[in-house]
């Protein structure tokens, strides 16, 4: 019997950076329990910001405290990931009808977190993203998944991550400290601001570990009060 291939996602180890993550899933379920809002969208300020790291993780976070989870992969403009045309069919297929959702929805490595790449490459994906057709794919998933999480390119550099806005629940923006410069953070606050209800707020990434040592200087005590009681022990 064949044994069916999963899509493998790693995971941060790093505890920092999975504690922040776990304050990002935490909102996100606050947001749904609150206001039914379910779909997000994570975009960065400008590129190399690590919001796939952050989609991942987040994913992944949701997906462990029980929620069906699915990521989609709204990039399909990078022509490297699609050498491989027939197998790399996704979002993009989807939205033009060549194919159904169930088609291309990939099971991973981890339980409850499913994953659709982007698909065919495209030279007009902002196009795509704000068809009838986009937003009745997001509507069908969005009844079959507790969550859904679009990473996508960010909002300063293409104009597809401003289309999803308009179909979505949530917008969960990516910066990088000291690569993400003022004005790249300004433009993508002002791209996001006709969408100010939907906005979630701005996850910080590449916090080394001395800053965030200051930022929060008792980040070590549960650890630190867990192991005291071991030895006591």
């Amino acid at each position: 019997m064949k044994t069916k291939k999963l899509t493998e996602f790693y995971i941060e180890k790093n505890r920092p950076f999975r504690e922040a993550v776990s304050s990002l899933a935490v909102r996100v379920m606050e947001y749904k329990t609150k206001y039914g809002k379910k779909c997000v969208v994570l975009t960065g300020c400008a590129a190399s910001n690590g919001t796939t790291m952050v989609a991942i993780n987040l994913a992944a976070a949701l997906a462990k405290s029980g929620a069906k989870t699915l990521l989609i992969d709204a990039d399909m403009r990078t022509q490297k990931k699609h050498e491989n045309r027939m197998a790399d069919i996704g979002l993009h297929d989807v939205i033009l009808g060549h194919v159904g959702e169930d088609g291309v929805i990939k099971e991973t490595n981890l339980e409850r977190l499913h994953f659709m790449p982007s698909g065919n490459w495209t030279p007009d994906p902002a196009l795509l993203l704000c068809s009838t057709e986009a937003a009745a794919l997001i509507r069908r998933v969005s009844s079959n998944y507790d969550f859904v999480l679009f990473d996508s390119p960010a909002v300063t550099v293409v104009p597809e991550t401003s289309a999803l806005f308009m179909s979505v629940d949530g917008i969960l923006l990516i910066c990088a400290l000291d690569k993400t410069t003022k004005k790249q953070l300004k433009s993508a606050k002002t791209l996001i601001e006709p969408y100010s209800d939907k906005y979630y707020g701005i996850a910080v990434n590449s916090v080394d570990e001395a800053q965030y040592m200051r930022l929060f200087p008792n980040h070590n005590y549960y650890p630190m009060k867990h192991s005291k009681i071991n030895k006591e022990k």
